[in-house]
């Protein structure tokens, strides 16, 4: 196969606009419990992902080919940490996130949800929005696209006609 030439994906999100565009380049991104770290002196979130390159998607039209890659994601001016639904004795748990929200700015914090499969949710309390978002490698071919919901529904309706 053909040596890859993609630039690595830098983006920054400073509102919810922003946070939009993270989360959908984000979606399905494979998230190791063990890469999960909050800096309290720092105020900053930080984690490592395997992402699904959703810009990549047509890269290889006739073929079954996409690719994932390695990126940080990172929240500064966090205040606190919120988890819901993990379980803290199995920490070689691997997260599927499924999209990042934010609600709109409640006394002096906003919160930014990251929510996962299986009903998992981090929640952040932030003074202000700042996100990053940076590819850490070069990416990889799978043969593998995540499937949504609607596309199993899809795939199982044509199989009933």
């Amino acid at each position: 196969m053909a040596e890859l030439n993609f630039p690595p994906l830098r983006l920054l999100a400073k509102d919810k606009e922003e946070i939009h565009i993270l989360s959908a380049h984000l979606q399905d991104g494979l998230l190791p419990l063990t890469s999960i770290h909050f800096d309290k002196d720092t105020k900053i979130f930080t984690c490592l992902l395997n992402r699904f390159c959703w810009e990549h998607l047509n890269t290889h039209p006739n073929e079954e080919l996409y690719y994932r890659v390695h990126s940080g994601f990172s929240v500064a001016n966090v205040q606190n940490v919120h988890r819901r639904n993990f379980d803290h004795r199995r920490n070689e748990r691997v997260l599927n996130l499924l999209m990042i929200t934010v609600d709109e700015p409640k006394e002096k914090y906003q919160t930014i949800h990251l929510l996962f499969s299986g009903d998992r949710e981090i929640r952040l309390e932030v003074e202000s929005i700042h996100c990053q978002l940076g590819d850490v490698d070069n990416p990889w071919h799978t043969s593998k696209r995540p499937m949504h919901l609607y596309e199993h529904l899809e795939e199982l309706e044509k199989k009933r006609a």
